[in-house]
């Protein structure tokens, strides 16, 4: 009884986390998605039984003192901890929400991966790094091109071109258009596009954590909520490298757990992620409660987002 008690106690608190509106299409001109793929729910439903397998992520495995996953680890903070170059000014926010919005329904709809959802924005925000020039009218021949991309590298069922080009994109760009600009995107991405995510970070971070099953699941489905979130908008990406934010949503999805179900330990595993990231500093506690603000006012901020809480609905499956 008391483990049903606190499985009932994490689903609400999840559920707790996510923006109150749900919408089932992006609501932009020129984005929306043809009804033959498969539905959400059964994509959803497709995403649950991947998360609870432990499928897409090495983070139900548990705690691990390997060297090999220390070392990985170490690896890959390294390479997400350089800051992200800032896009292009001429991409608003409004613009990013939007096509963010239209990328989180496509990857739900074609049940992509989160890796592949992290790696198609990176493509995105460093091409427009790189492009500063380029019109903000092309972003949605960017955002196919980027997900024809990340979804190659991510996925064995990966979501072919001509069903980009017909079905989701509906025709208006040819499939010379969108491979046009993967060259670009590679030329961009100085052709290194298989750099590690922040979800791959995560997971492996969590995988050192002295954690449960259940507090691993909790924690690691608040982290990656809140990282989608950073994901519509330049406010916390421009401040923080990837490392740092990926650092900080653990920590925070610490505390949130906390809240919910008291630990001792929490706060020494809160040190242990600082430390590991290497958050130390004057700005850590203001950089962690700008993120903490960030998720309370999300749906304020960005209330474009309205496909992200579906995307999310999964989380509530612990």
């Amino acid at each position: 009884m008391q483990g049903k008690e606190t499985r009932r106690r994490i689903r609400k608190a999840s559920a707790a986390l996510l923006p109150k509106e749900a919408g089932q299409s992006s609501g932009s001109p020129g984005m929306e998605l043809s009804p033959e793929p498969r539905s959400h729910a059964k994509a959803d439903r497709s995403m649950m039984t991947r998360e609870s397998t432990g499928e897409r992520s090495p983070v139900a495995l548990g705690a691990s003192s390997d060297p090999m996953c220390e070392a990985h680890f170490s690896s890959t903070l390294r390479r997400l901890a350089q800051k992200n170059r800032c896009p292009s000014l001429q991409i608003t926010e409004r613009h990013r929400a939007a096509i963010f919005d239209w990328v989180v329904e496509v990857m739900a709809v074609y049940e992509q991966r989160d890796t592949t959802l992290f790696r198609c924005a990176a493509l995105i925000d460093r091409f427009y790094a790189q492009n500063p020039s380029i019109s903000p009218s092309d972003i949605h021949l960017t955002g196919a091109a980027a997900i024809a991309m990340a979804s190659k590298l991510d996925n064995v069922k990966y979501i072919r071109l001509g069903v980009i080009q017909e079905n989701i994109c509906q025709g208006k760009f040819s499939k010379e258009e969108i491979a046009t600009r993967e060259t670009e995107l590679f030329k961009a991405n100085d052709f290194r596009v298989a750099q590690p995510t922040q979800i791959e970070l995560l997971a492996t971070a969590l995988a050192l954590l002295p954690l449960d099953a259940s507090q691993r699941a909790f924690v690691s489905n608040s982290a990656t909520m809140i990282l989608r979130m950073c994901l519509f908008t330049r406010e916390m990406s421009s401040e923080c490298s990837p490392a740092e934010l990926t650092g900080l949503a653990i920590i925070l999805g610490l505390k949130i757990m906390g809240q919910i179900l008291p630990d001792p330990k929490i706060g020494d595993f809160v040190q242990i992620v600082a430390r590991k990231f290497e958050l130390a500093g004057p700005l850590f506690f203001p950089k962690l409660q700008a993120l903490h603000q960030f998720t309370v006012d999300f749906e304020s901020i960005v209330p474009q987002a309205k496909n992200l809480r579906h995307y999310n609905s999964f989380s509530k499956a612990l």
